[in-house]
């Protein structure tokens, strides 16, 4: 079977083959927005997304102007003039000829602001994203990055935005976040400057660099050409009747070719009327046992402080190289959880009360060194080298007070875990003058180790470790109306746990075709075969107590899970409407839950308890309809 995937890859690149590209000119008018003068000696240069020049002339005395031959797909136009308010212009083009933008109106300063306007078609469809060009008064009616993704999200189909809960998804699953292509995270998006934001780049499909991972898909921030200075922002989110803030402090500053960022990033949540009520039945023994627990005021809170040290050297608009050092600090507590329970068996009720108290502290450091190059105007190459560790410690206090001469129950258990994982990715592109591929893999050795104790007695040690390996080729263009991307990979993990090993590979396959109607109308399809591999901590067999009559452990002898999804949609833009609606159906083979058995060995030192475990189901279907 092997076989069949590696001839299915080696066909899919094969298929990737060289064209020769095809350049186009861009031609306009540039005049004066009040009186339709045409301006004369107006600057227009031309930029591609790494800010590289491609062109620059001046408008003649008509206000007319034509670039030399252009070889890149997106462009953004700078526009400028003595006493007129600097204007960007979007151009996105795949066929060769002459593109005609017509007339650029440019406005007259009336005070010394440093304003940009986008005189351009605010989302511009392509096979594989959407390009948003947030306008004037979309920026300025937003506060932040998250309230400026909340302005624009119905024209990104699938996103979800939440500004109280500092939330943003895609069909329910967390996106990646970029800035200029480059991968960053939650807490740098944060702290972004509207202002200096040209364009959002979305991706509501899950691309193949990002297909191992469930990433549902890209958001990406491409930021304006940059000036030497800098910009500080800030933002806090409170809450006046619950101990609620969300507070992020972001600086930037620019210096010929470095820039540095500093960012943090605070969340603290305090509740001290937390009630979690819950009914339980376990069956297994002679007969069930029935629990309720109806919740009494209890103390909740968690604190998370991150901050974000960032540094960038462009050595020319080709060649970038970056450094980023995060550090993630996290305290989470149920303090004094209390509630009333009941226990039904046979004929026997039992009363107690319950009283649960959790303290996790985890610091969790990494490092990302980035390179990119772009080695011609068709050609790009990215190199990723990361690590991180994580070391926390949680400590779980359970204890059962009985009304009736019971015998009380109390269970102390602390766990100290300590992992790390390093890894290098690499990724090269290359755009021809009708579609684009890309190629490339990641790989990362992951190590933990956990010492899990139980009523001070000698603690139980586990370590477990797993190589991963994922390769990938894909490819993104246009026929006619028929945009579509295209991508198959293959995923190997190698995990082992003291004497036991195992080792599994999967394919992945990405299909997403968009059809171009006329009036406005759009008809996009996706299908995506992702198997998904267990966690380590899946697949840990270290058994731990819940409480009196409950256990859990994982297992190592997990199968990968797998999932087949065909979505469809319809989108419909006119002016400022917008609609989509979405139908699809997801199924998930050997999808992995928790199940639980009733230990009847008495030979078993688990005897008469019930165990959670993980396995494989037989399969879950999802059928999905939305409309926005």
């Amino acid at each position: 079977m092997k076989n069949v995937y590696i001839k299915l890859l080696i066909l899919t690149m094969m298929l990737l083959c060289n064209t020769i590209a095809e350049a186009y000119t861009i031609t306009g008018q540039i005049v004066d927005k009040e009186s339709g003068t045409p301006l004369r000696k107006a600057v227009i240069i031309a930029r591609n997304d790494s800010s590289k020049v491609l062109a620059g002339l001046n408008s003649d005395q008509n206000g007319q102007f034509t670039t030399a031959n252009i070889d890149c797909q997106n462009v953004v136009l700078e526009i400028s003039r003595e006493n007129y308010k600097t204007t960007y212009f979007a151009v996105s083009n795949e066929t060769a000829g002459v593109i005609d933008i017509g007339k650029i109106l440019l406005e007259r300063k009336t005070i010394e602001l440093q304003e940009v306007e986008v005189n351009a078609q605010s989302v511009i469809q392509k096979p594989d994203r959407y390009l948003i060009f947030p306008s004037a008064k979309e920026i300025a009616r937003s506060a932040s990055s998250l309230s400026l993704l909340n302005e624009l999200k119905m024209k990104m189909p699938g996103l979800h935005v939440n500004e109280m809960l500092e939330s943003v998804t895609i069909e329910n699953r967390s996106p990646v976040f970029q800035i200029n292509g480059k991968e960053v995270s939650f807490s740098r998006i944060l702290t972004i400057n509207n202002d200096n934001v040209l364009r959002i780049e979305y991706h509501d499909i899950p691309t193949m660099r990002y297909a191992d991972r469930g990433v549902p898909g890209i958001i990406n921030f491409v930021m304006k050409p940059r000036q030497d200075g800098g910009s500080v922002t800030a933002s806090v989110n409170s809450a006046l009747t619950t101990g609620n803030i969300n507070a992020n402090v972001g600086g930037t500053y620019y210096y010929k070719k470095s820039e540095w960022s500093l960012n943090y990033n605070n969340n603290w949540r305090r509740y001290d009327d937390q009630r979690i009520s819950s009914t339980e039945q376990f069956i297994g023994r002679d007969m069930p046992i029935q629990r309720t627990e109806t919740g009494l005021p209890s103390e909740m809170g968690y604190l998370t402080n991150r901050i974000s040290l960032g540094y960038t050297y462009m050595h020319d608009a080709n060649t970038m190289l970056s450094a980023t050092i995060d550090g993630v600090f996290m305290n989470n507590a149920f303090r004094n959880a209390h509630s009333d329970n009941t226990q039904i068996y046979a004929d026997e009720t039992y009363k107690y009360k319950r009283h649960y108290n959790t303290d996790d502290d985890v610091a969790m450091p990494s490092l990302d060194i980035y390179f990119r190059k772009q080695i011609d105007k068709k050609s790009k190459i990215e190199i990723d080298a990361f690590a991180s560790m994580s070391d926390g410690d949680y400590d779980r206090n359970v204890n059962h007070i009985y009304e009736n001469d019971a015998d009380n129950y109390y269970l102390s258990s602390m766990t100290q875990n300590s992992s790390w994982r390093t890894g290098l990715e690499g990724v090269y592109s290359r755009t021809y003058s009708k579609f684009t591929t890309t190629y490339g893999f990641r790989y990362y050795h992951n190590y933990a180790e956990n010492d899990y104790a139980e009523n001070g007695n000698l603690p139980t040690l586990d370590k477990l470790s797993t190589d991963y390996l994922y390769v990938y080729g894909g490819i993104v263009g246009r026929f006619d109306k028929l945009g579509y991307s295209a991508g198959v990979g293959g995923v190997y993990s190698h995990t082992k746990e003291f004497s036991m090993k195992k080792d599994a590979f999967r394919p992945k396959v990405n299909v997403t075709l968009n059809y171009q109607f006329p009036k406005n109308w759009s008809l996009n399809y996706l299908f995506i075969y992702d198997p998904s591999l267990p966690s380590l901590s899946q697949q840990s067999e270290t058994v731990q107590t819940v409480d009196d009559i409950s256990l859990r452990m994982g297992n190592m002898g997990l199968k990968p899970s797998t999932w087949f999804r065909n979505r469809i949609y319809l989108r419909y833009t006119y002016k400022k409407f917008t609609g989509t609606f979405w139908a699809s159906h997801s199924r998930t083979t050997d999808p992995i839950f928790n199940r639980y058995t009733y230990i009847a060995d008495a030979s078993s030192p688990y005897y008469n308890k019930f165990m959670s475990q993980t396995a494989n189901g037989s399969h879950d279907d999802r059928i999905n309809l939305q409309l926005n």
